[in-house]
């Protein structure tokens, strides 16, 4: 019996969950039609996708055909930017992070960074992984 109520309940959050494709960007929210313009506009954009969660908000997602991928919130702020072997924008890297990592890490670039809930997560193209808090301190490397 339990396990019929459990199997009903995944059913009834994967029917729930919705993910579309998008056609064009003027059809996300203005923040993130401001960043894709400002930073990747050279970029073609491969795909966007859209995902309506049962128990979380709205999420978009776009990917470049350069590889580069990028997820906003449903307000349109990014949470992750991903890409791949080339450097984040200077500009979408806050300033302690990005001081951080020229200081001690000067031969490297930032390629990945993530908002978390206590902070950041950043990797560098040597596979170094780097967590921050909130205000851009540094934390720890991640193992």
């Amino acid at each position: 019996m339990i396990l019929t109520v459990v199997a009903g309940l995944l059913l009834f959050t994967t029917g729930c969950a919705q993910e579309r494709v998008l056609n064009k960007v003027s059809e996300l929210p203005q923040t993130a039609q401001t960043l894709i313009s400002t930073y990747f506009s050279q970029d073609k954009i491969s795909y966007i996708k859209v995902e309506n969660e049962v128990l979380e908000s709205k999420k978009y997602e776009i990917k470049f055909t350069s590889g580069t991928e990028i997820d906003f919130d449903k307000n349109g702020n990014w949470t992750e930017i991903n890409c791949k072997k080339n450097a984040i924008p200077n500009n979408l890297i806050p300033a302690g992070i990005s001081s951080y990592v020229k200081g001690k890490y000067s031969q490297n670039i930032i390629t990945k960074i993530e908002k978390e809930a206590k902070g950041y997560s950043v990797e560098l193209n040597n596979d170094l992984d780097l967590v921050f808090d909130k205000k851009g301190n540094f934390l720890k490397i991640e193992h």
